[in-house]
């Protein structure tokens, strides 16, 4: 086991879920506040010694608990499964751009079903 990165992230209560991208080259945490916002980091950074990773984008996840986290195949876009609900977090630039849906019955015109 060794260090490779040192994460410095505004998650004050903790991290409550991670999942790496297919290629490995980003993570994505969301953390334990009741916002539940999740954070986006690039791996394939290279820090100076002593430099901590910093979040590449973040954005709030879900008014409901997030369930587990994910990306989708071409890694830009988080799934984050909540309680009763789905929530796909575009990333574009340092903002998470946020599409939900219940995946249950109709749904109204800007969301998208699961």
């Amino acid at each position: 086991m060794k260090e490779v990165h040192q994460i410095i992230s505004p998650m004050v209560k903790g991290i409550k879920h991670v999942a790496f991208s297919r290629d490995g080259k980003r993570l994505v945490c969301s953390d334990l506040d009741t916002d539940h916002q999740v954070f986006v980091f690039d791996l394939t950074k290279k820090l100076a010694a002593g430099e901590t990773l910093k979040p590449i984008a973040y954005g709030a996840g879900s008014k409901s608990a997030i369930m587990s986290l994910g990306f989708n195949g071409s890694g830009d876009t988080v799934i984050a499964t909540c309680v009763r609900s789905v929530v796909f977090l575009k990333i574009n630039g340092s903002v998470l751009e946020s599409k939900s849906g219940t995946g249950w019955g109709k749904t109204p015109a800007d969301t998208v079903m699961c």
